[in-house]
């Protein structure tokens, strides 16, 4: 009595995703920067800085943003975010700061994360889930359009 042919099991090989999404849940957030990120680097013409103002340091705190990194993370959990703002309306895992590559260029974009209390521009709140493109000198506020804690963009 012969056994039946075995039939193969079909494998998908195509990648799934799955790896990189546990990785970033993993470091706390399920952000994926897009295809078109870019690092600023100590070789780009173009140098990059947050300055940060709030009670602590009124006449502000210099935070560069050539780390090799195309993103930073920003937020209030100081275990998953590279900028911390300690502040009760921003979330835990707030909005990403990405750099991208447009015409050969780096331009920074901010996203808000659809965190619960929203990140503005010079007082006006982004829409959630969307790139905005930061310029020269925007103001940056989370959680509060009034907070005392604002963020200065500069493109050096």
């Amino acid at each position: 009595m012969a056994n039946p042919p075995i039939k193969p099991i079909p494998v998908v090989m195509e990648p799934s995703g799955y790896l990189t999404k546990m990785l970033k849940s993993s470091q706390g957030t399920d952000y994926v920067p897009p295809t078109d990120a870019a690092a600023p680097t100590s070789e780009s013409h173009t140098r990059f800085y947050l300055y940060k103002f709030d009670e602590s340091s009124p006449n502000g705190q210099k935070i560069p943003l050539i780390n090799s990194k195309s993103y930073y993370t920003i937020g209030k959990d100081p275990q998953t975010n590279d900028i911390v703002v300690a502040d009760e309306l921003v979330s835990a895992n707030h909005a990403v700061l990405q750099f991208r590559s447009k015409n050969s260029e780096i331009t920074a974009y901010i996203i808000d994360l659809d965190s619960t209390n929203g990140t503005f521009i010079k007082d006006h709140e982004l829409p959630p889930n969307r790139y905005v493109e930061v310029l020269h000198k925007d103001v940056l506020r989370f959680g509060d359009p009034e907070s005392q804690t604002e963020f200065v963009f500069i493109r050096d």
